[in-house]
C-alpha cells in the first residue's frame, strides 16, 4: 500500500467505458456490427458516477469522470460529467482492446503521476464483455484495496481525513449479503441500479460547454492501428496443462489419449432402497479409486 501522506481533499474518480448499447446482428453470419449511433454508457457505469459524487460530496472532495472510449464518446461523456464533476478525461480507445490493456491505458491516466486519485468506482460490469475483471486489475496495477459487486455504498468521514472509509454491502453466494468496510485508497465496483444520476444544473446542460468537446482532457491511449479485431467466437475459459500421453508409437499415445485399453464399468441402471444405492454408490467410489482406505 502507498497511501497518501494526507486526504485533505480527496480525489474520487469515477471510471466509466463507452459501449455499444445496440448491436447490430448478422442473421446469416451470426456476427455482431456496431450500430452507428448505439453507443453510450451502461446502468451500472452511470450508477458508479452518481456514487463517485455523493462520496465526493461527503468528503468534501474533488470528483474526476473518466472514460475509456473514442472520440464520438465526448458530447455524451460531457453530458454526465455536467451533473457536478469538476474535471472530465477520457482515454483514447478507438476499438475493441483486451481487458488488461484498457485496465493499463486507464492506470496510466489514475496514477501518481496524472489525476493521483485516492477512490476509482466502476461499474461492476460493461455491456460489451460483461468480465467485469477491469476494476480488479486497476486495483492490482495501483496496489489499492478492492472490493466489487456492492450493492450499496456508504462513505464514513473521519478526523482526521486519512482515515476515511466505506462501509458497504457486498452480494454473496446463495442470496446472502456481506457488510464490509473498506479504507481508502480503494478501488470498487457498484452494481446498476443502486444510484440514479442526478440530474445536471440548467446551466451546465444549457450552457456551451455541453455541446463542445473542449473541456475533455484527452490522454493518449491504443493507436488505430493496433485494435484488436472482432471476436466472432464465444469466450471460454483457459485450457488446462495436462502431462502429454505416453507410448513410444503414435498407435500407443492415441490408445491412452482415448482410453481404449482402460477398464471401465458399463453404466447400468439400479433400482435400491436409499440406504442400498448410499452402499452401491460408495463401493463404485472406492472401485474407482476415488475413496481412500480411510474413507
Amino acid at each position: 500500500m502507498n497511501p497518501k501522506d494526507t486526504f485533505l481533499s480527496p480525489v474520487v474518480a469515477a471510471c466509466i467505458k463507452w459501449v455499444d448499447l445496440r448491436p447490430e446482428l448478422d442473421s446469416v453470419q451470426g456476427t455482431l456490427a456496431p450500430s452507428r449511433r448505439g453507443g453510450g454508457f451502461s446502468a451500472a457505469d452511470l450508477s458508479a458516477a452518481e456514487t463517485a459524487l455523493s462520496i465526493a460530496e461527503a468528503w468534501s472532495g474533488t470528483a474526476v469522470l473518466v472514460c475509456a472510449g473514442p472520440a464520438n464518446a465526448d458530447r455524451s461523456l460531457l453530458e454526465v460529467a455536467a451533473s457536478g464533476f469538476s474535471r472530465t478525461v477520457r482515454v483514447d480507445i478507438p476499438g475493441q482492446l483486451e481487458t488488461a490493456t484498457v485496465a493499463e491505458l486507464l492506470v496510466r491516466t489514475l496514477g501518481q503521476t496524472d489525476l493521483d486519485v485516492d477512490l476509482v468506482v466502476c461499474g461492476d460490469m460493461s455491456y460489451d464483455r460483461s468480465s467485469g475483471a477491469v476494476p480488479a486489475m486497476l486495483a492490482h496495477h495501483l496496489d489499492f484495496c478492492q472490493a466489487l459487486g456492492l450493492l450499496s455504498v456508504e462513505p464514513v468521514s473521519a478526523e482526521p481525513a486519512d482515515d476515511h472509509t466505506i462501509v458497504a454491502i457486498r452480494r454473496l453466494d446463495g442470496a446472502r449479503r456481506e457488510r464490509i468496510r473498506i479504507p481508502i485508497p480503494a478501488v470498487i465496483s457498484v452494481e446498476g441500479g443502486i444510484a440514479t444520476l442526478r440530474r445536471a444544473a440548467l446551466d451546465a446542460s444549457m450552457g456551451e460547454s455541453a455541446h463542445t468537446d473542449a473541456e475533455v482532457e484527452v490522454r493518449g491511449g491504443h493507436s488505430h492501428g493496433e485494435s484488436d479485431p472482432p471476436r466472432t467466437t464465444p469466450w471460454r475459459p483457459r485450457a488446462r496443462t495436462l502431462a502429454g500421453p505416453g507410448g513410444e508409437s503414435a498407435f500407443d499415445r492415441i490408445l491412452e489419449l482415448t482410453g481404449s485399453l482402460s477398464d471401465t464399468s458399463p453404466p447400468r441402471t439400479v433400482k435400491a432402497d436409499p440406504s442400498e444405492a448410499a452402499r452401491m454408490i460408495m463401493d463404485s467410489l472406492a472401485e474407482w479409486g476415488y475413496l481412500g482406505s480411510d474413507d
